[in-house]
């Protein structure tokens, strides 16, 4: 799978996140590389900042970050944050 297709496969798993039952949760990560798959970033690049997740309240981690690959769904949860 390459990261086009798997980025594609995390927006789509955000469609499906319903808002009210959501579990949110943070993490800290590189904010210009989130989910590590773009390869190695020059080190001036590597910012590690808090980022803020969604996932399904069944608790796997299918969720999207609130950042790029964001989910439409999370505005109105990320103000509950």
């Amino acid at each position: 799978m390459t990261v086009d297709e798997w980025l594609a496969d995390r927006r789509e798993a955000g469609l499906k996140i319903d808002p009210a039952t959501a579990e949110e949760g943070r993490i800290y990560a590189l904010t210009l590389d989130t989910y590590g798959v773009h390869g190695e970033l020059p080190e001036e690049l590597q910012q590690v900042g808090r980022e803020h997740f969604v996932r399904t309240a069944t608790g796997a981690r299918n969720g999207t970050t609130t950042n790029g690959t964001a989910n439409p769904n999370t505005d109105s949860s990320a103000a509950r944050l």
